[in-house]
């Protein structure tokens, strides 16, 4: 049985400002899960190193774990759960999406986020950045299954 979630349709272009959205909130529930990995396995291997190096590792681990739950809801949904909130979705001529294009579009779309962080316009827009060109899925405008019937 299929979600509200998972159940979408594409609805026209996205909005730059609903991409950022989703992106910021997309970065919120990775970190959330990576702070709420980190300190019990991870900790304890890393509390004889200096305090810069674990913050450093800390925060590769976050990116990490940010690409990968991004990459997850991809293939479960077509979409993330910040798009989700915002009615945004994935094109694809394939649904479900593969792991090895929700990889590629996850990696992407940390890398957007770095980069929109840095003030690039361009690399939250949907179809310009890295996601996009890593993965050839683009940002639009979704439809849930209650506002299609």
């Amino acid at each position: 049985m299929a979600t509200r979630l998972g159940t979408w349709t594409a609805d026209g272009p996205a909005d730059a400002g609903r991409v950022r959205h989703a992106a910021a909130v997309d970065v919120l529930v990775g970190l959330l899960g990576g702070v709420m990995l980190w300190p019990f396995p991870l900790l304890r291997l890393t509390l004889g190193i200096p305090l810069p190096i674990h913050i450093a590792m800390m925060m590769a681990f976050m990116g990490v774990f940010c690409a990968a739950a991004s990459a997850v809801a991809v293939v479960l949904w077509g979409r993330t759960v910040g798009q989700y909130l915002f009615d945004l979705g994935l094109e694809s001529p394939h649904r479900p999406i593969g792991w090895l294009t929700a990889a590629a579009w996850g990696c992407g779309h940390a890398i957007d986020v770095v980069a929109g962080v840095f003030g690039v316009s361009a690399a939250l827009d949907g179809h310009r950045g890295a996601a996009a060109a890593f993965s050839g899925l683009g940002t639009v405008a979704a439809r849930g299954e209650t506002d299609a019937q």
